[in-house]
Protein backbone atom coordinates (compact mmCIF):
# COMPACT_ATOMS: atom_id res chain seq x y z
CA UNK A 1 0.00 0.00 0.00
CA UNK A 2 1.55 3.32 -1.01
CA UNK A 3 1.92 6.13 1.48
CA UNK A 4 1.04 8.73 -1.15
CA UNK A 5 -2.69 8.72 -1.90
CA UNK A 6 -4.01 8.33 -5.42
CA UNK A 7 -5.33 11.55 -6.88
CA UNK A 8 -8.95 11.59 -8.02
CA UNK A 9 -8.84 12.16 -11.78
CA UNK A 10 -11.98 14.30 -11.73
CA UNK A 11 -10.35 16.77 -9.30
CA UNK A 12 -7.22 17.39 -11.38
CA UNK A 13 -6.55 20.77 -12.99
CA UNK A 14 -7.54 20.83 -16.69
CA UNK A 15 -4.00 20.69 -18.11
CA UNK A 16 -2.97 17.76 -15.88
CA UNK A 17 -6.23 15.96 -16.60
CA UNK A 18 -5.71 16.39 -20.36
CA UNK A 19 -2.17 15.00 -20.06
CA UNK A 20 -3.40 12.09 -17.95
CA UNK A 21 -6.17 11.29 -20.43
CA UNK A 22 -3.62 11.04 -23.27
CA UNK A 23 -1.67 8.30 -21.47
CA UNK A 24 -2.06 4.89 -23.11
CA UNK A 25 -2.34 3.15 -19.72
CA UNK A 26 -3.58 4.75 -16.49
CA UNK A 27 -1.18 3.24 -13.98
CA UNK A 28 -1.40 4.02 -10.28
CA UNK A 29 2.08 5.55 -10.31
CA UNK A 30 0.71 8.28 -12.55
CA UNK A 31 -2.20 8.84 -10.18
CA UNK A 32 0.27 9.31 -7.31
CA UNK A 33 2.45 11.59 -9.40
CA UNK A 34 -0.60 13.73 -10.21
CA UNK A 35 -0.39 15.01 -6.61
CA UNK A 36 2.58 17.09 -7.78
CA UNK A 37 0.65 18.85 -10.50
CA UNK A 38 3.48 21.05 -11.76
CA UNK A 39 5.85 18.07 -12.06
CA UNK A 40 3.48 15.72 -13.87
CA UNK A 41 4.21 16.66 -17.50
CA UNK A 42 7.99 17.15 -16.99
CA UNK A 43 8.19 13.74 -15.30
CA UNK A 44 6.53 12.10 -18.29
CA UNK A 45 8.86 13.94 -20.69
CA UNK A 46 11.92 12.87 -18.69
CA UNK A 47 10.77 9.24 -18.64
CA UNK A 48 10.14 9.30 -22.38
CA UNK A 49 13.60 10.77 -23.00
CA UNK A 50 15.22 8.04 -20.89
CA UNK A 51 13.38 5.30 -22.71
CA UNK A 52 14.31 6.67 -26.12
CA UNK A 53 18.07 6.70 -25.53
CA UNK A 54 19.35 3.62 -23.70
CA UNK A 55 23.01 4.70 -23.78
CA UNK A 56 22.15 7.83 -21.83
CA UNK A 57 20.15 5.80 -19.35
CA UNK A 58 23.11 3.54 -18.58
CA UNK A 59 25.41 6.48 -17.87
CA UNK A 60 22.80 8.26 -15.77
CA UNK A 61 22.10 5.12 -13.74
CA UNK A 62 25.84 4.79 -13.08
CA UNK A 63 25.87 8.34 -11.72
CA UNK A 64 22.82 7.54 -9.58
CA UNK A 65 24.58 4.53 -8.05
CA UNK A 66 27.75 6.51 -7.35
CA UNK A 67 25.81 9.41 -5.86
CA UNK A 68 23.71 7.07 -3.71
CA UNK A 69 26.87 5.37 -2.44
CA UNK A 70 28.44 8.73 -1.59
CA UNK A 71 25.33 9.78 0.31
CA UNK A 72 25.10 6.46 2.14
CA UNK A 73 28.76 6.43 3.17
CA UNK A 74 29.22 10.13 3.82
CA UNK A 75 30.42 11.57 7.07
CA UNK A 76 30.19 15.20 8.02
CA UNK A 77 33.01 17.29 6.52
CA UNK A 78 35.00 14.34 5.17
CA UNK A 79 35.31 16.04 1.81
CA UNK A 80 35.57 19.61 3.06
CA UNK A 81 38.46 21.80 1.97
CA UNK A 82 38.20 23.70 5.26
CA UNK A 83 39.36 20.65 7.21
CA UNK A 84 42.25 20.13 4.77
CA UNK A 85 43.40 23.74 5.04
CA UNK A 86 43.10 23.76 8.85
CA UNK A 87 45.09 20.51 9.04
CA UNK A 88 47.98 22.10 7.13
CA UNK A 89 48.07 25.13 9.40
CA UNK A 90 46.40 27.54 7.03
CA UNK A 91 43.68 29.97 8.01
CA UNK A 92 40.25 28.39 7.82
CA UNK A 93 37.80 29.96 5.41
CA UNK A 94 34.45 31.25 6.58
Amino acid sequence: MPLIPYKNIDQLPPEVKATFERLPVHLNIFKMLANAETCFAPFLQFGTALLSDWNTLAIQMLYVVIYAALLALREYNDYSLDALIAGRGGAPTV
